[in-house]
Order: structure tokens, then sequence, then C-alpha cells
């Protein structure tokens, strides 16, 4: 069988969109909220910061690359849930956390994690 331009769009379209559909499910199974992380937001050095919470125990902050959010972390969280209580905040800009016109330099994005860690109570990570 011949298969036109047209008839191949849509053969591959139609393939996209189930593997899509696919993927999409794999991570809604996986996603931080699916394993007792919970999703936060905190007024912190001027700006809205996202993050995520679980676990017990002493204190530890995961802190994502670029171009990455705290999402990164969602398989390693409920591991370190086990003997930690992790906090992953999405950095200024990324994730859910506001997008600001300045203040992307490493200073005040270490300015803003102190400023969670202060919200947070937390003297020690």
């Amino acid at each position: 069988m011949l298969m036109t331009r047209r008839s191949f769009a849509s053969t591959s379209a139609a393939a996209m969109a189930s593997s899509l559909a696919a993927r999409v499910a794999a991570s809604e199974s996986a996603s931080p909220r699916a394993s007792g992380v919970s999703s936060h937001f905190a007024v912190v050095n001027g700006i809205k910061m996202h993050y995520l919470a679980t676990g017990t125990g002493p204190a530890t902050i995961m802190l994502h690359g670029w171009p990455e959010t705290s999402f990164c972390w969602h398989k390693v969280l409920p591991r370190l849930a086990l003997r930690f209580q992790v906090f992953a905040p999405d950095l200024r800009g990324t994730g859910l956390t506001e997008r600001t016109a300045d203040g992307y330099d490493k200073r005040t994005l270490a300015h803003d994690v102190i400023a969670l860690l202060d919200h947070l109570q937390l003297s020690a990570v």
C-alpha cells in the first residue's frame, strides 16, 4: 500500500498523540503529589516562591539547576523523605515561582533561598 503525504501525516500525528498520552499518564503516576509530596507557596524576598515539601527528620534543601524546576527531584524526594524533612523550591523565574524583570544573579537567588529557610523557620539545613 502506497502512503500519500496526507495519510502519512495523519498516521504520524496519531502515533505522536498516542505516545504523548502514554507519557502524560506515566508522569502523572510519578508526580510528586502521588508520593506524599506537598506543594506550597511563600512570599519571600519580595517574590511568590513555590516549593515542594515532604518527610520528617533533619531538614535538607534540594536546589535544581538551570533550566530545571523542583520537579527534577520527583523520583528522589520519596526516598529522602524516609530519613529527612526535604524542601525543593522552584528558584526565581522557574516552575511555579514568580518571574521578575531582574534578580537572576547568584546573590539574589541565594537570598531567595535564605528567605525561604527563614519563612520555614529552619536554622540548620
